[in-house]
């Protein structure tokens, strides 16, 4: 086999496997802020975090793919024994947007713990209401509803 066609497959198959990796990924996430904005429920405010949640996981998964498509671009189009520098400064676009993605997720899964504690929070006192007042019902006195004859 040719020793340059050699070089491109890893690149070739890393970047075929991030893209359909990202564009499963956005698929999902369309899907699944399509249920959750058609879920008349919610609380605003779950929406509003779902919607943002919604973007910022599109952005990584999208950039994933972009990433994709520049490993085999980059592995393909630049030539890196004659522009070094070229090669050097390409390279290096690629690891800042990898992390931005690494920033994302960080990002994604702060906002996503901030969320389940305030909606936990919020849980909670629900149920202490509902405990007060199934207390005050179990405390009054029980009268006969039934008409006497």
């Amino acid at each position: 086999m040719n020793p340059a066609l050699e070089n491109w497959i890893p690149s070739a198959v890393v970047s075929t496997l991030l893209v359909f990796a990202g564009a499963l990924l956005v698929r999902g996430h369309l899907r699944s802020w399509r249920t959750r904005r058609a879920d008349a429920t919610l609380d605003p405010g779950d929406l509003l975090h779902y919607q943002a949640q919604f973007r910022r996981r599109v952005t990584a998964s999208t950039s994933l793919a972009v990433i994709g498509l520049l490993i085999v671009i980059g592995d393909l189009a630049i030539p890196w024994r004659e522009r070094p520098a070229v090669f050097a400064v390409y390279w290096s676009a690629v690891l800042v947007l990898t992390g931005y993605i690494i920033l994302l997720a960080v990002a994604d899964a702060l906002a996503t713990a901030a969320h389940t504690r305030a909606s936990i929070a919020r849980l909670r006192a629900q149920q202490r209401q509902l405990e007060r007042q199934a207390a005050e019902l179990r405390e009054k006195p029980q009268t006969s509803e039934l008409p006497i004859d």
